[in-house]
């Protein structure tokens, strides 16, 4: 009994507990550590995908707008009336029209003849993101004249150079830039139907559209910055449908875009819930382990006369540390 130490006897405070949590932790560096693999495994997983998943759907977003190059795209086998080109008009006066088909181009430097799919251009479209050519400025010099954009991979097969012609239907154009990438367009898109731009003003010279041809009218908007896309703009919408165009805008290309993500995102989840479950299963049989060693050590402190609070707070800010 002379030997005894009475820890109540004594002024209690955190400082003891501290030293002693330290002192201890010395011993069991291996297995804290395992505490700390354990959470920060899980919490690393769980930040790293979230990341991912939101950098990939903010990634989505920023490129809807350049995919589709415009706030509305407007397709069908015919022009639009001018009746609903006039309505339009009034919500997205900036307008740009388009009209592909698919037709034979002859480049008379090589001799060369390829299907290629002719697209004949008038506006300022795209207006989110770039046709890309070299040089640059051909992208928008083009439609200023009888001058044509052929594709990049197509110049190389035929050997065609910048400033030879490529004659498109009755119409020869003057090759003046590679096109490169424009908007919507996939590299399988571009080996199996390369393009070949040429000005909408000079597509009635190629005397390509005849009666029974198969050509596609495209029709790209701008909405007015004011326009309010809730009211009359969704009854011109239906309107428009109902004549048998499909109506394209920017929310739908995101969707349509991040349909193909939609499992990988729910893949995504799963790890990074499972990530956290596993980290949360490590930390909990960890502490388990860890306390079920030190029940020695606290009948130890309890027979020297600690109070069993004390002697759990020991750990207990360890394990609250670590």
């Amino acid at each position: 009994m002379d030997h005894k130490i009475n820890i109540d006897s004594t002024k209690y405070s955190m400082v003891w507990p501290l030293k002693m949590a330290w002192r201890d932790s010395r011993k069991s560096k291996g297995k804290l550590l395992l505490f700390v693999l354990a959470i920060s495994l899980g919490i690393a997983a769980l930040v790293g995908i979230t990341s991912f998943r939101e950098n990939l759907l903010q990634e989505i977003n920023n490129q809807a707008k350049t995919l589709i190059g415009a706030d509305i795209e407007i397709k069908g086998s015919e022009p639009l009336p001018d009746s609903l080109l006039l309505a339009l008009y009034e919500l997205a006066p900036e307008m740009s029209r388009e009209v592909y088909f698919a037709s034979m181009v002859y480049f008379p430097s090589t001799d060369g003849t390829r299907l290629a799919q002719v697209r004949a251009l008038a506006g300022e479209y795209p207006y989110y993101g770039e046709i890309e050519t070299i040089p640059v400025e051909a992208s928008r010099k083009f439609q200023k004249g009888e001058y044509a954009l052929v594709d990049e991979k197509l110049m190389i097969q035929y050997n065609v150079e910048i400033g030879d012609f490529v004659k498109v239907g009755q119409q020869q154009f003057e090759i003046i830039g590679r096109l490169q990438k424009i908007p919507g367009q996939t590299e399988i898109g571009a080996t199996a139907a390369p393009v070949v731009y040429i000005p909408y003003n000079h597509l009635d010279q190629t005397d390509l559209l005849q009666k029974g041809s198969r050509v596609n009218y495209l029709q790209y908007f701008q909405f007015h910055p004011e326009v309010d896309t809730t009211g009359k703009w969704s009854q011109l919408v239906s309107l428009v449908d109902k004549k048998g165009f499909r109506v394209d805008d920017i929310e739908e290309r995101k969707e349509e875009t991040g349909r193909a993500f939609k499992d990988l995102s729910n893949f995504l989840e799963l790890v990074a819930f499972t990530a956290l479950l596993l980290g949360c299963i490590g930390v909990a049989s960890s502490i388990y382990v860890y306390t079920k060693e030190k029940t020695g050590i606290v009948a130890t402190l309890r027979c020297l006369g600690m109070k069993s609070g004390q002697a759990i707070s020991i750990f207990l800010i360890q394990v609250g540390f670590f």
